[in-house]
This record gives C-alpha cells, sequence and structure tokens, in this order.
C-alpha cells in the first residue's frame, strides 16, 4: 500500500469511528507501529488530524459528527432525559427550530402539541415524522437539494434568517409541507 491510500485510509477511518488506534491500523495494514506513527505525525502537521496518545482524533474534535445510523445506537436513554427535559421548556410557544439528530428525531416522536405550532428544520426524517403530528406546521428546508418545489422565505421569516443561518436556514427557499 502506498503512503497517499495509507494516509487516506487513516484519516477516513479516524472521521468514520471518530478515532484511530496506532496498534489496530498498524495490524489492519500490514505495516510497523512507526510508520503508522509517522503518517498519523504528518497528518496531524497537515491539519487533517489530531494526535492523541495511541492514535488520532478526527480534527474536526468536537465539531465532528458521525452518521445519523451511527448516532442512533448511541446514549439512547440519555437522549430520551434530554428530550424530555427539553419538553418542559416547550410550553406554548408557537416555532421551534430542530436541528440535524436522532435526539430530535426522539423529540419528533414523543412530542405531542396542544397547540398551534410551526416547526422549522433541517432534517428530513424529523420532518417526516413531525408532518404526521395533529398541530404541527414543518417548514423544511430545502435549498442544497435543489428540488422544484422550492419557494422563496415566507417574508415574516426574512427578519430573522440572518440569525440563524448558522443553522442551515437559508434565503434562497424552503419547502414546506402545506405551502402557501
Amino acid at each position: 500500500m502506498f503512503q497517499e491510500e495509507r494516509r487516506t485510509w487513516l484519516t477516513s477511518h479516524a472521521r468514520s469511528n471518530g478515532r484511530v488506534d496506532v496498534n489496530e491500523s498498524a495490524e489492519a495494514l500490514g505495516v510497523t507501529v512507526e510508520t503508522i506513527r509517522r503518517d498519523l505525525n504528518d497528518l496531524e502537521n497537515k491539519n487533517l488530524l489530531r494526535r492523541v496518545h495511541g492514535g488520532a482524533i478526527p480534527i474536526e474534535g468536537y465539531v465532528y459528527e458521525s452518521s445519523l445510523a451511527t448516532r442512533k445506537n448511541q446514549f439512547i436513554e440519555e437522549k430520551r432525559r434530554i428530550t424530555k427535559k427539553a419538553l418542559e421548556f416547550i410550553g406554548e410557544a408557537e416555532t421551534i427550530f430542530l436541528d440535524e439528530g436522532y435526539t430530535h428525531q426522539i423529540f419528533a416522536e414523543i412530542w405531542n402539541p396542544q397547540h398551534q405550532v410551526t416547526v422549522v428544520t433541517n432534517a428530513i426524517h424529523t420532518a417526516a415524522i413531525l408532518c404526521a403530528k395533529k398541530n404541527v406546521e414543518v417548514i423544511f428546508q430545502w435549498s442544497s437539494l435543489q428540488h422544484p418545489q422550492c419557494f422563496p422565505i415566507r417574508n415574516e421569516w426574512r427578519p430573522y434568517c440572518d440569525a440563524v443561518c448558522a443553522c442551515s436556514i437559508h434565503t434562497c427557499g424552503l419547502h414546506s409541507a402545506n405551502a402557501e
């Protein structure tokens, strides 16, 4: 295996698993631990990985998120507790913004609002769950998918767009389950 192939494997492995171990990688790739250490040091110098004792983690650190399929099976009870606590704070809110994530899917599954509420989300699974709920209007951020049903943001949302752009809501378009 060439050096670049090894380094690509190490970076991909760290990103998909949240970490890479020197000994396991050396065995998997059929090279010495010294070779893996050199590769990891070089990848750290290129800001692709961060070295830790015994291996490396993705440079994204806490920003890096594993796939939803992976997160769906991790910390389930903790996510349910977080969701139940979050429900205590919703009250009579008229609008809620939900980002992508399995915790938000759990929220969508167990939440049954008794009042009319609008939910803005960029998570298709969460949006699908909420669309079936009574009293919930879903506004789904769709602009990056280039779907032909996109329409401009409603005027009442424009003042808030700058404040929430970091959450992937853009003025180029939203999709609503019950578009006007």
